[in-house]
């Protein structure tokens, strides 16, 4: 799947930052980095010296962009200013190709997604929450991305691969977590794992008795059909049905 940036304003990382810290953790199963821009640094070094807050935002980039791997990707410079900090930050957000904001300043939102983004507001929500409204709005502009440029993956792969990693990130990731550690993960799962629809049915048949207790007793037998063919489009929702998540709203609009 391609990579992604989450833009995020200034009142999330004041107002929500402990969710958006738990979110930056469960984020290691998908393409996504957090993107700050410029505008948003600023804001948090006038307000350090008087707000705690700020300073603990600060630090919190500050670790989180020079760690292995990084989830939080700092805006190098100021792309274009606008007539004040919002409009600098919703430049910001279209110039560096962010494809969702995070913001809890309606305003904002507004104005970046009359630029095109869709955006969201953090308040009242948990970790899970807010990570799985990230990924319901990646999974279905990665699926648009892939129609519109990808000339060497066919639909159909494209269509799988978007479901595989739904599935991936809603249900077999927090279990082998829980199971195992998220130390571990790395070392049991291989990373077509994440991408491949065919490839994470034989992974969870190898290794059923892990997840029996998260499927229903019917799966083996149809989850072990599966592994030893292609699975078709036809196949999708029964799959989508066992592993309990629920049908994409763009998988629903499809015909094939």
């Amino acid at each position: 799947m391609g990579a992604f940036l989450v833009g995020v304003d200034t009142n999330v990382l004041l107002d929500t930052l402990e969710t958006l810290k738990e979110t930056t953790r469960q984020m290691n199963t998908i393409h996504v980095a957090f993107f700050i821009p410029r505008m948003v640094l600023r804001e948090l070094d006038a307000l350090k010296v008087n707000n705690p807050s700020a300073r603990v935002a600060l630090r919190f980039l500050e670790d989180e962009s020079v760690r292995p791997n990084p989830k939080v990707v700092l805006e190098e410079a100021v792309s274009s200013a606008g007539q004040n900090n919002d409009d600098s930050i919703a430049i910001a957000c279209q110039m560096n190709n962010v494809t969702l904001l995070l913001s809890n300043d309606t305003a904002l939102r507004l104005k970046v997604q009359s630029l095109g983004t869709p955006a969201i507001s953090t308040l009242g929500k948990s970790p899970d929450r807010l990570f799985k409204q990230i990924r319901e709005n990646l999974v279905e502009i990665d699926f648009m991305e892939f129609q519109l440029h990808d000339d060497h993956v066919t639909p159909a792969q494209n269509i799988k691969a978007s479901i595989a990693e739904l599935i991936y990130a809603e249900k077999i990731h927090p279990l082998l977590t829980k199971e195992l550690g998220e130390e571990m993960i790395p070392f049991f799962v291989k990373p077509e794992v994440l991408t491949s629809l065919d490839a994470l049915v034989r992974f969870t048949v190898k290794n059923y008795s892990l997840f029996s207790t998260m499927l229903p007793r019917s799966s083996k037998p149809i989850l072990t059909k599966l592994a030893k063919t292609a699975i078709e489009h036809k196949d999708i929702e029964s799959i989508l049905y066992l592993f309990g998540v629920g049908v994409p709203q763009w998988f629903r609009g499809m015909k094939f």
